[in-house]
Parts: C-alpha cells; structure tokens; sequence
C-alpha cells in the first residue's frame, strides 16, 4: 500500500511540473519582451499581472556603479531597516535572513567585481527599485562603505537585469 501511496504522490508532482513547464513557456509566448531570468523569477503559477508591466519595459543586462543613493527612496529605506543585510526589523520576515546574507558575503568575497549573479532592477525616476535579488545587493553595497553615510559610500559594480521604459515609472 505505501508504495501505491509513494507511486501516486510521484505521479502528482510530475504532472504538476509538466503543467508548470506548460504554463511558462506559453508566458514566455505572451511576454517575449522580458527576459526569461526576469520570468522565471516572478512565475508562480499564474498569469500575474506583473508580467504585463514588465513586459512594456525595455530589458537590458549590464554592470550598474552604483552606491546606495541611486536607488529609490523606498529601496534605499529598506536597506537602511535593515541595516544592509546586519538585521531584519521585526515587522519583517525574511527567510533564513542571517544565513543568506553569509553565504552573499562568502560569494562576493570570491568573484570579481560586477560579476554577480543578476539582481533584477526596474529604472524609475527616483531611482532603482530593487525587485530580486536583496542579499547579494546589500552585501555588495557594503563593500562600498567607506565610513560615511551610506548615500556617500563608494561605487560598487553591481550585475543586473534593469528594466526601463522611455517613460520612466
């Protein structure tokens, strides 16, 4: 009986994954202007309506200098919440927080500048708005510091997909 059981509960999980592999390819189809990275990141099994927004924008992947103070103010408040990756604020949860943000620091600490894997950005008027990709982001910030205030650290080079539109949002 336990393997009928085990046979079945592998049946439903591969019929799921087909379902999803469907379902992403035919979003892949309907918003051929983002990147597939972008998607894959956003999908959760339905057609969210963030994929129509992203898909207006134009996408490019290249190495920003950045330092904190060319983010949106609301992306620059909450790396200052948390401390740029030191801490997680406690009406925030974010899971394995401490763990994830080692493991970024380990991986920096190891590859060359701008070498990263991708963050995903979206170019505003105000700003960068991070939308993927917090750990490493902060971490690599951090590496900016320089003593001052965090909107006067250094420049760090920084991989990502960034989305813009000729309008900025």
């Amino acid at each position: 009986m336990r393997n009928v059981q085990l046979l079945s509960e592998t049946v439903r999980l591969l019929v799921l994954e087909l379902r999803n592999k469907a379902l992403f390819r035919s979003i892949v189809k309907k918003y051929p202007n983002v990147p597939q990275y972008v998607l894959r990141d956003i999908f959760r099994g339905d057609d969210d309506p963030v994929f129509a927004k992203f898909n207006r924008l134009t996408w490019r992947k290249k190495v920003l200098e950045v330092n904190p103070k060319d983010f949106s103010p609301n992306t620059l408040e909450k790396f200052k919440a948390r401390g740029f990756g030191e801490r997680v604020p406690d009406n925030m949860y974010v899971h394995n927080d401490k763990e994830r943000t080692a493991v970024q620091q380990k991986v920096a600490s190891s590859r060359s500048a701008g070498s990263n894997e991708p963050v995903i950005i979206i170019d505003r008027v105000d700003g960068y708005d991070l939308w993927e990709g917090w750990h490493r982001t902060m971490v690599l910030l951090k590496t900016g510091d320089n003593g001052e205030r965090p909107e006067e650290w250094d420049a760090v080079k920084i991989n990502a997909w960034v989305g813009s539109s000729p309008r900025k949002m």
